[in-house]
């Protein structure tokens, strides 16, 4: 799943296509599945199936070998869909917050390097690279950091970025921006997502 910095750019740019929609709901939408309850209370809109963190993404991970099991497996779409409704600005981003997280590694960000890896070193790596990706997006995209993201987008990275190739992170950045909700849910609607 991509880091912050990402999701607030996709949230950006969808809404410059989407002005219809209330920003401020949708920026706090756009991560809010990434925070605990104390920092972003989403009782109000979604429909948890448990109190777990992990669950805010409605998937399961216990089973996975590799990181890019371990994303696609941290989401299930079907089961969002099927206990909340995508009726407000809120919900539609963070709807699109999921999409990110089940399309980013598999389908965008694939290497059979960073596959082979053990699980927890491939997290080490993927998490200094979103340390060190993250200024980039800052400046180029002029993001707004929410105060309660700013945690995440103050760390700093060492060495060089491994895995995350800045170009294709702007094609999946566009790409996702570019998503026709109605037509994801769709897609998604009574299927379990987890592979």
């Amino acid at each position: 799943m991509p880091c912050i910095s990402v999701h607030l750019a996709v949230a950006k740019k969808y809404l410059e296509k989407h002005p219809e929609e209330n920003k401020a709901d949708f920026v706090l939408g756009s991560i809010a599945a990434d925070f605990k309850k104390e920092d972003i209370d989403i009782d109000n809109y979604i429909n948890l199936v448990t109190d777990d963190k992990n669950a805010r993404h409605f998937g399961q991970t216990n089973q996975a070998d590799n990181i890019i099991d371990y994303m696609k497996k941290k989401v299930d779409l079907g089961l969002f869909l099927k206990n909340n409704e995508i009726n407000n600005s809120f919900m539609r981003a963070y709807f699109l917050h999921l999409l990110c997280d089940y399309y980013f590694f598999g389908d965008y960000i694939f290497d059979e390097s960073i596959a082979k890896l053990p699980l927890m070193d491939a997290v080490k790596i993927g998490y200094n690279d979103y340390s060190l990706i993250t200024p980039i997006l800052i400046e180029k995209y002029q993001l707004e950091v929410p105060e309660v993201a700013r945690q995440f987008t103050d760390l700093k990275g060492v060495g060089e970025i491994q895995f995350l190739k800045v170009d294709l992170v702007d094609k999946f950045i566009a790409d996702m921006a570019a998503l026709n909700l109605e037509e994801e849910k769709e897609k998604y609607t009574n299927v379990n997502t987890i592979k």
